[in-house]
């Protein structure tokens, strides 16, 4: 893996574009990051990503306009974008209805899940909003979201101070009481915990029990996508793990120099989630979270990361894992049919 904390270093600006970029996060992701992670001056985080977010947005209905039909010819591509635009033109169709203009920017304007410029793209095509005003509403719109996340971010600046003092406190706390024979069960552990274990003890469970094998494909998209996510993530945040922070001799060798969020953990919580829903017997449900407490344990004991990594990883893996079983309860994966 390449050093993503140097390159993340080296080029705020670009990491701030490409996270303006990503579908759904957007400004409201790149704001937080440029403020809280970056030497960058709030003003400056605040054109860049106001700037790209506003210029993503003529480029979104410009594609859907004159260049989406083509894809849409495919049946898969089809009936995915079938699903996939189905909630944004419920919601923005209100919006439009009640206030016209006023409300595509609201709309994109307060930072909710499911609101944005691509949300906001996508409904406005379909209810025909025309280039002219979805441009004046994504402008005033990406302003708005983009006032309340740097106020909200300056503002809690200094409240969220705490957090790196206590991460370093439990860090170096940890490093004193290490010994060498559970520094021998806690790299065990953490090698258990690593994505190609997870994604091997997945495979061994589902397979143990023919009923639950229909779930697997589910399980392993829930898994490598929480993974893809954490890569995403350290590459935008370039976090140095606490070993390297803090002067602390390393206890295993790791493939990236990036802390946040814990890979291990977001992985490990993944697979319990959807242990926890496609599984009624408790002994397996509770084994399965006890593994993901462990592993999220040994990356602690091994200084290898902060606990603020570790409690998001494992929010952000079980969060992303919620919402792929509610697709498969409502059925709209891609293999499963109507």
């Amino acid at each position: 893996m390449p050093d993503i904390a140097s390159f993340a270093a080296n080029n705020p600006v670009l990491i701030l574009i490409l996270l303006t970029l990503v579908p759904f996060l957007e400004l409201r992701a790149s704001i937080l990051y440029g403020i809280f992670s970056t030497n960058l001056h709030w003003s400056t985080v605040f054109l860049v990503c106001v700037i790209t977010n506003i210029l993503l947005g003529p480029v979104l209905y410009f594609f859907l306009d004159k260049v989406m039909h083509i894809f849409l010819r495919v049946s898969w591509i089809h009936k995915l974008y079938t699903r996939i635009v189905e909630r944004p033109r419920k919601k923005i169709h209100e919006a439009v209805e009640r206030y016209g203009t006023l409300g595509v920017a609201v709309f994109i304007g307060i930072p909710l899940p499911g609101t944005g410029t691509y949300s906001a793209a996508i409904g406005s095509y379909l209810l025909d909003l025309g280039y002219k005003r979805f441009f004046i509403a994504n402008l005033f719109g990406v302003l708005i979201a983009g006032r309340i996340m740097t106020a909200g971010a300056l503002s809690g600046n200094s409240a969220l101070s705490f957090i790196p003092l206590i991460d370093t406190k439990i860090a170096l706390g940890f490093a004193n009481i290490q010994n060498p024979a559970l520094t021998v069960v806690m790299k065990f552990i953490t090698h258990a915990g690593n994505i190609v274990s997870i994604l091997l003890i997945a495979s061994i469970i589902y397979f143990s029990f023919r009923e639950k094998r229909k779930h697997l494909k589910t399980a392993l998209l829930g898994i490598i996508a929480s993974a893809a996510v954490t890569y995403l993530l350290k590459l935008a945040i370039a976090r140095p793990r606490p070993f390297e922070a803090l002067q602390i001799t390393a206890l295993v060798q790791e493939s990236s120099k990036t802390s946040f969020p814990s890979g291990h953990a977001t992985t490990a919580f993944a697979l319990f989630a959807f242990v926890n829903k496609h599984f009624s017997k408790k002994a397996i449900r509770v084994s399965f979270l006890i593994f993901a407490l462990l592993v999220s344990f040994s990356r602690l004991y091994l200084d290898v990361h902060y606990l603020s990594d570790v409690i998001f990883g494992a929010l952000l893996g079980y969060s992303i894992s919620y919402l792929i079983l509610k697709l498969e309860e409502n059925k709209k994966l891609p293999w499963q049919k109507k």
